[in-house]
Order: C-alpha cells, then sequence, then structure tokens
C-alpha cells in the first residue's frame, strides 16, 4: 500500500496516486480552505478521532502530476480489520492551493485527478473493506463532487443535524402526554451479537431513516458500524421496554459528543409498536439518560435525522431540537450485496 499505483488510464495517463505520510498542519490547512469553518474543524475532528482509533487507521493519499505543481490529498479512515470495521470512510479530499490565482487552473485538473484517486480507492480500499462512506456538505466541492461521480457514490440520504440545551432542574421531565418508556442497558458482546443483528434488522422494517440503507448492509455490517465508531459507548446500548411488562418494543443508542454532550446515534420502535403515541415516552427516556450521563448542571442532545422522516422530524421539534448544520449521506458498496446470504 506504500508503493505508488500505476499510472491512472482513465483520463490522463500522468497521473500518480500514492499513500504517505501525515503532511505537516500547514499543509492541511491549505488543503481545508475550500471548506467552511464549521466543516473543516469537524474534518480536524474526525481525523483525530480516527487517528486514537482501535478499529481504524487513517490513510493519507496523494495525487500527483509531472506539469502540475499543486498536488491533491485525500484522507481515508481505513479498518485495521474487516471483521471489527468493514466500512472505509473518506474524510476529505481536495487541492493543496497555495495561490488563490490557481483556482481556476486546478478546475481544469479536477477531473483526471479524481478519476486517478477513484481509480487508488477501488483498488487499494475494495481489498480491505465491504464498503465506502462519506458524509459530507450537502453542496460538495468540486473535487468531492467529481470523485464522487468517478466511484459512483450513492446518495442515500441528506442528513439534518439537530441539537437541544438541557437543564438538569426544568428539562428532564418535559410535559408531554405519553405513556413512559423505560432504558434497559444491554452492552453488545459475543453472546447477545444475534440478538442485536436481529433486533436492528427488525428496526430497520419500514424506517423513514435512510430506508435504503438496510438494502445494502447485513445486520451484522450495521452493527459493527455503530461499533467501530470512534465514539462508541458500548454501556449506552439499550432495550427500549415497557415498564410494567418489560416487553422489549426498540432500541436506542447513544455516545458522547465530548465535552459538549451526549449524540442520538440511534433509535427506533418496532414496526409493530409504532404510530401509537409511544415516540414521545421513548425520547422523554433518552433526554433522562443524556442529562444523567453528566455531572454538570447542563448539558446538551445531538441527534441527525433524514430531513424526509417527517414523523421523527416532528417529534424532535416537540422536544425543541433545533438545525445546526446538514450532510449528505453516500455510501458505495465494494462487493454485491445482493448476491450474499442474509
Amino acid at each position: 500500500m506504500t508503493n505508488p499505483l500505476p499510472p491512472s488510464e482513465l483520463e490522463n495517463d500522468q497521473w500518480m496516486v500514492a499513500s504517505v505520510d501525515a503532511p505537516a498542519s500547514i499543509v492541511i490547512r491549505a488543503w481545508l480552505e475550500d471548506l467552511s469553518i464549521g466543516r473543516a474543524s469537524f474534518v480536524a475532528s474526525q481525523i483525530e478521532e480516527f487517528n486514537r482509533s482501535s478499529h481504524h487507521r487513517v490513510l493519507w493519499t496523494r495525487a500527483a502530476h509531472p506539469e502540475i505543481s499543486v498536488m491533491a490529498l485525500a484522507a481515508w479512515a481505513v479498518p485495521t480489520g474487516t471483521k471489527e470495521s468493514p466500512t472505509a470512510h473518506l474524510l476529505h479530499v481536495g487541492w493543496v492551493k497555495t495561490k488563490t490565482d490557481q483556482v481556476g487552473e486546478l478546475n481544469k485538473q479536477t477531473r483526471g485527478a479524481a478519476l486517478a484517486v477513484g481509480e487508488f480507492a477501488d483498488r487499494v480500499l475494495g481489498s480491505i473493506a465491504s464498503e465506502l462512506q462519506w458524509v459530507g456538505e450537502e453542496s460538495p466541492t468540486p473535487f468531492a463532487a467529481e470523485l464522487h461521480k468517478a466511484m459512483n457514490l450513492r446518495r442515500l440520504a441528506v442528513l439534518d443535524y439537530l441539537q437541544v440545551e438541557l437543564d438538569r432542574k426544568t428539562d428532564a421531565s418535559m410535559d408531554q402526554d405519553s405513556p413512559d418508556l423505560a432504558l434497559a442497558s444491554h452492552p453488545p458482546n459475543p453472546a447477545n451479537h444475534d440478538w442485536w443483528d436481529q433486533a436492528l434488522e427488525k428496526s430497520y422494517e419500514h424506517s423513514s431513516d435512510c430506508p435504503d440503507l438496510s438494502q445494502l448492509r447485513k445486520p451484522e455490517e450495521i452493527r459493527l458500524g455503530y461499533q467501530s465508531s470512534p465514539a462508541y459507548e458500548k454501556n449506552r446500548w439499550y432495550k427500549v421496554v415497557m415498564p410494567d411488562s418489560k416487553e422489549t418494543i426498540g432500541v436506542a443508542i447513544l455516545a458522547s459528543a465530548g465535552d459538549e454532550g451526549s449524540e442520538l446515534v440511534y433509535m427506533a420502535l418496532f414496526p409493530e409498536h409504532r404510530k401509537k403515541g409511544l415516540g414521545v415516552g421513548l425520547m422523554r427516556a433518552i433526554v433522562d439518560e443524556v442529562i444523567e450521563a453528566t455531572s454538570s448542571q447542563k448539558t446538551r442532545l445531538i441527534l441527525a435525522v433524514d430531513r424526509c422522516n417527517d414523523a421523527a422530524r416532528k417529534l424532535y421539534n416537540a422536544f425543541k431540537l433545533k438545525p445546526v448544520w446538514n450532510e449528505a449521506f453516500h455510501l458505495k458498496r465494494f462487493d454485491d450485496f445482493s448476491t450474499r446470504s442474509r
């Protein structure tokens, strides 16, 4: 993986792509300058998180051309073991510009560089991962847009990120008319992986959140995807239960959002328990969990919701979650999911 690949023949036979050591901070700043401040900060934090991850490592690749003085860089989070983490992530791709007047000339070269980078990803990442995931700005940079086309990345959803500030005194028991639900801790381990796989598969049935995702991943891969996240906290995986009968009616997964609070990674009721007014009780239980998870007087809950999921958006609006940013979620399978046994 450390040797340059053969020249790309798709667009320009002189583009060379190779893996390289992590660049200097000044190079990274130039590489991120096409992004908004918020997005650039997010990419930088992702790189740090994946560098600390036991499931992934950050792979840097450079695309260079002998007649062009500017190089393109891509950062990927690649699995350290396909069994534990089958997903590779594109963190960012773009030019490392040193002069503003280079923009026009670079735009002419973007397609050739993107094709070469895409060929690298298909050859190398495809040998160590089941899929490639990219979550980025709804309107991607020109380089990212060309790479999407070159790699045939499929857009599955636009995700709106919402957040609410929670106060221990006032927000722990929001005034909502709905049956109470409880969260029962159920940390994943080898003995209950089958249960989690079946529960996640069931929770995805007729889901309005990224509905095509269940057709592209096996249940085990869905679980492994959550577990391989740098923010994974096994003790915050829950069964959603009815307090009286103890019947399990759904699942919820939370994680730390750094010093700023908690993220609701995933929640869902099983199909037979939907449209019964139970969502409010579930959100109330989640709010209580988030408040109890911190020793601070105030904290924050953040989550992502499919822009097309009107029912979930209405629920979150009732709990005063407000939009803060949005991202487009893309996926590419490196194998043929339809031919694999489920």
